[in-house]
């Protein structure tokens, strides 16, 4: 078990889950023995380790990139702040110099082959022959915002922490009756006699009085209330309003051609098999047999058994070889012939090139497309900064939209009336708006009669004017006459269906029979074994199966359903057997084993914590 955890601590997978239970260590383990302090020097102090404000707000920024990337969202670091994630960030870090301190005191460490392999086998960074790919490694490192050095120091860190960790969290068992319980709380059933009630069973109402309705529309006037609608000129700029005008030459084109040649270059690449041993020996009797005859895979596993790893790379260029040193080597063989045993820190080498493809290059005229819709997007970035700010000199002079559109031979354009979510009085999106979300959030925050302020977004600029503003109103009776009566009559339906309902829920409480009661107009049904939580197929809303756990054979309860109501009579609790079903009671114990190993954890990392000094220096964090 030690060995497979161990095995795994490469995988970015672990490392996020573990970091995941780090963070509640933090919050729940130690959280009592960090204070702040004021003043300069470190942000966070443990022991003898310490960070400045720099890489904790560093790792903060790391946070709040990868909670964007879950969110889908453009959460900004103060909105994060405000959430909290920065204390996370902060218990995150204590918590793992806290479990370092005590590797330290412990005489726990990393060595450097363990962190090596803890590389090379992580499947992310290796390409698609299951081989370490330097490259890959150092894009997916500085993505996530390390340095190749940080991030060997803090993979390092990590496999001396789950070396810490392991002894204390794996050991623990929970009881075979905690796991059976909670088996059959979860996998319990119930059988459940219903009447459905639905309100468009039951007979439309006598027609409202005037009077009815006049009592309607004010007591649910927030329901006839029409939002605020504004009415816009605005002025957009995006790369549309440019692109005409930029002209791209022939010398721009073949710079940019120079400049971007690595992408329009394909080195040589080979076709090799690679054989690698543990000693020279191995490799040269290896050798020594290719020589008489054998082939390479053959002569491999002849010397060095069937574990011998022998891997065939498929058209790479010298620069993908790994470790580098060999690549000069692997591209100065000719085809078919095997190289001398070459050394590297993994062992001993042997390869045999079996195919070759010549450097190319792209001519421009393949290519000369492309760069010139980059260059053209490019050149129209720039163009539209220097339009934007020539158009908001001449607002800030005192010109109108109109005047400032007709001096840049620009066109303004109006917009219709629209409430805060960009629909027209008819209920339909507004066509056009430039960015809703930053357009409507300026519409409704500008004054009335006056320019904005310009707003740059992705795609460009925008400056706006609001011609006019109708306020929020109860529309009067007579103009929202037919939606009044239409929601009175739901209403008086609703009320009559719920009136019948509750009749129901009082008969069957008396001892009535759901089926006898189903002829006065409700839909009687035998509900298959319901259970606690998922599909139960039988069209039941979540507050009446709530109930339904919650009661007793016999007993009656209703709820609100989609148009109408539901009356239900508890036939029958099914019982759960835990022998019927072994590997859900598997995962019952994996998921208890995991929550017992986290507080053991947590109390573990909790007590080294308090033979250090812990301090957290907020005003450093605030003047960052």
């Amino acid at each position: 078990m030690l060995d497979t955890l161990r095995k795994s601590t490469g995988s970015w997978v672990i490392k996020i889950l573990f970091g995941l239970l780090i963070v509640s260590f933090g919050i729940w383990g130690i959280g009592d023995v960090v204070r702040g302090v004021g003043g300069g020097g470190p942000a966070i102090e443990v022991g003898a380790i310490a960070y400045d404000a720099r890489a904790v707000t560093q790792e903060f920024s790391r946070d709040v990139a990868r909670l964007r990337q879950v969110l889908g969202n453009e959460l900004t670091n103060e909105e994060a702040q405000r959430m909290g994630l920065m204390n996370q960030t902060i218990q995150r870090i204590v918590s793992r110099a806290t479990l370092e301190m005590g590797a330290r005191s412990m005489g726990v460490s990393a060595p450097d082959e363990v962190v090596r392999s803890a590389v090379t086998r992580t499947k992310e960074f290796q390409d698609g022959r299951g081989q370490f790919d330097r490259n890959r490694f150092l894009q997916l490192v500085s993505a996530n915002g390390y340095t190749e050095e940080s991030f060997l120091h803090r993979l390092r860190s990590d496999i001396v922490r789950s070396h810490m960790l392991e002894p204390v969290s794996l050991g623990a068992a929970p009881p075979k009756v905690l796991v059976e319980a909670i088996y059959r709380h979860r996998n319990e059933k119930r059988v459940a006699e219903t009447l459905t009630v639905a309100t468009s069973s039951l007979p439309a109402p006598p027609a409202p009085t005037p009077a009815e309705l006049a009592a309607f529309h004010k007591e649910h006037a927030a329901s006839f209330t029409s939002p605020e609608y504004r009415t816009v000129t605005a002025l957009i700029l995006n790369e549309a309003t440019v692109a005409g005008d930029v002209r791209i030459s022939d010398e721009a084109l073949a710079t940019a051609y120079e400049q971007h040649m690595d992408e329009f270059h394909t080195p040589e690449r080979r076709r090799v098999e690679q054989a690698l041993f543990e000693t020279r020996e191995q490799a040269d009797a290896a050798l020594m047999l290719i020589r008489q005859g054998r082939a390479l895979a053959d002569a491999a596993r002849q010397v060095a058994g069937t574990s011998i790893e022998v891997v065939s790379l498929d058209w790479v260029a010298k620069s993908e070889i790994v470790p580098a040193e060999l690549g000069g080597a692997v591209f100065a063989l000719p085809v078919d012939v095997v190289s001398d045993p070459l050394k590297s820190p993994f062992g001993w080498h042997l390869f045999r090139v079996t195919g070759s493809e010549p450097e190319s290059t792209k001519p421009l005229a393949e290519v000369r497309a492309r760069l010139e819709k980059d260059l053209i997007a490019e050149k129209s970035l720039d163009a539209l900064y220097n339009v934007s700010g020539k158009v908001e000199d001449s607002l800030s002079a005192g010109a109108s939209i109109e005047d400032a559109a007709r001096k840049f031979n620009l066109k303004p354009e109006k917009f219709p009336e629209m409430d805060r979510s960009g629909l027209g009085r008819d209920g339909k999106p507004v066509a056009g708006l430039p960015r809703p979300k930053e357009f409507l959030a300026s519409v409704f925050s500008a004054e009335q009669g006056k320019e904005s302020a310009m707003v740059e977004t992705d795609g460009g600029y925008f400056v706006l004017r609001v011609d006019s503003v109708a306020p929020s109103e109860v529309q009067p009776l007579d103009r929202v006459h037919a939606k009044v009566v239409e929601q009175w009559t739901a209403a008086r339906r609703d009320e009559a269906a719920r009136k019948k309902a509750k009749d129901l829920l009082d008969r069957l409480k008396a001892g009535g029979d759901p089926r006898g009661l189903a002829a006065s107009g409700a839909a009687f049904a035998l509900t298959k074994p319901l259970p606690r939580t998922g599909d139960t197929g039988a069209n039941l809303p979540p507050s009446l199966l709530g109930d339904l756990f919650a009661h007793h054979p016999g007993d009656v309860v209703m709820a609100a359903t989609e148009g109408g109501y539901v009356v239900a009579r508890l036939k029958e609790i099914v019982p759960a057997d835990p022998a019927a079903d072994p590997q859900a009671l598997s995962r019952i114990s994996e998921e208890l084993k995991s929550g017992i190993g986290a507080d053991l954890a947590s109390e573990f990392t909790a007590a080294i914590g308090r033979k250090f000094d812990i301090k957290v220096n907020r005003r450093a964090l605030e003047e960052r």
